[in-house]
């Protein structure tokens, strides 16, 4: 392999790390594959890994992926628990609320989510609220919610901040085609005479791009600004033509960061992927148990929390035409000895001398199995946190 073309392998892998934003493992990028929308859970090479990465369409560089997540807290109107190992704090010890960067600290304590909107959001709805009577926590607390599941908020936002990066979008579609287009081309046929023309075209996109790109970050009252990266991933965007092909991520990624996932996907996704989608969150909520159920600590905030999220994920789904009962209708019985289904991944057990516990699928650890019992109904197991 000739050394050009060793340049064009690297260039390769490194564009290919410039794609993807690396996020904690419960996260969501939300992003086209050839022009259509899906939701792409973050990838993780290990089960063990805390953090994944979700990656934009590879081409155009037009098409970056939108990043949310579910979040690791549980709230409540008397207390919160900022993540499954965490204590719960009540909402009268809770002396501070900030975010810096992507953390959120609570008492100093930091909860790393995956964008800097996100924290900045969650910041701003908790500061304060423990000097607040508790009938006003929960009022703060259901409105703040019902922004996070604002499926309109997207539909907004997409089109104006697309406006403004697209000239900046243009110019790294030039830059990108000049180096894996232009380059194989050079290589491997017999127009390597037009080197120079191709380097002055990708030199000149990269240029372009750049200042483009920093053009919008300035403009002011768009959406760019309010969402622009710190200083040094600024100048690292342009630093390289690899990384100014996807500079516009930066600013894309951080444009849900206070949504919710199933209101972003909602408007975006087709009806097929809203259901599966819509379903899985569904399952969540209903039947996945506790991680502690012997503590009783924050049990009150737990199902508060649980019912208030149930109750907007149904309302979102009905507002797109999916109905939630449907979702978790009852699978037909694969015979009559069948006493129990798993509603994850819709296993069917038999009956036996003692009854099943749990789906022997290793997916599906933690959650409850139902009982079949009327056609169309769904019924949880017993300690079914629904």
């Amino acid at each position: 392999m000739s050394e050009l073309a060793q340049l064009f392998v690297l260039l390769a892998l490194i564009y290919a790390f410039e794609c993807a934003a690396f996020v904690p493992r419960r996260a969501l990028g939300i992003a086209r594959r050839f022009g259509r929308w899906g939701v792409r859970p973050a990838l993780a090479a290990s089960a063990a890994w805390r953090r994944g990465f979700v990656i934009g369409e590879v081409w155009p560089p037009l098409s970056p992926a939108l990043v949310t997540e579910t979040l690791p807290l549980v709230v409540g109107p008397d207390g919160l628990r900022a993540d499954a190992d965490s204590d719960v704090i009540a909402w009268e010890k809770v002396d501070r609320v900030s975010a810096d960067g992507t953390k959120l600290f609570v008492n100093g304590t930091p909860t790393t989510l995956a964008t800097r909107r996100g924290a900045r959001a969650l910041a701003e709805a908790f500061d304060g609220l423990g000097a607040q009577p508790r009938a006003e926590r929960e009022r703060r607390l259901r409105r703040w919610l019902d922004a996070r599941f604002d499926d309109d908020a997207i539909e907004e936002r997409l089109p104006k901040m697309e406006r403004e990066l697209l000239p900046a979008q243009i110019a790294a579609s030039v830059l990108w085609l000049s180096v894996f287009a232009g380059l194989p081309v050079l290589l491997w046929t017999p127009l390597a005479t037009w080197f120079l023309v191709v380097g002055a075209v990708a030199g000149a996109a990269w240029i372009a791009a750049a200042v483009l790109f920093e053009r919008a970050l300035r403009r002011k009252g768009s959406v760019a600004r309010e969402l622009r990266p710190d200083v040094s991933k600024r100048i690292a965007a342009i630093a390289s033509p690899i990384a100014t092909m996807r500079a516009c991520d930066h600013v894309a990624r951080e444009l849900a960061g206070d949504l919710d996932p199933l209101a972003v996907a909602a408007p975006l996704v087709t009806a097929a992927q809203l259901r599966t989608f819509g379903r899985a969150r569904l399952v969540e909520l209903k039947f996945r148990r506790p991680d502690d159920e012997a503590d009783p600590a924050g049990e009150a905030d737990r199902a508060w929390w649980q019912r208030e999220i149930l109750k907007r994920v149904e309302r979102t789904l009905r507002d797109h035409d999916v109905d939630p009962d449907a979702l978790l209708a009852e699978p037909t019985r694969d015979g009559d000895d069948m006493v129990a289904w798993c509603p994850r991944c819709l296993a069917q057990y038999r009956a036996a001398a003692e009854p099943p516990r749990g789906c022997a699928n290793a997916a599906c650890e933690g959650f409850v199995l139902c009982a079949f019992d009327q056609p169309g109904s769904v019924t949880p197991a017993r300690n079914s946190p629904a």
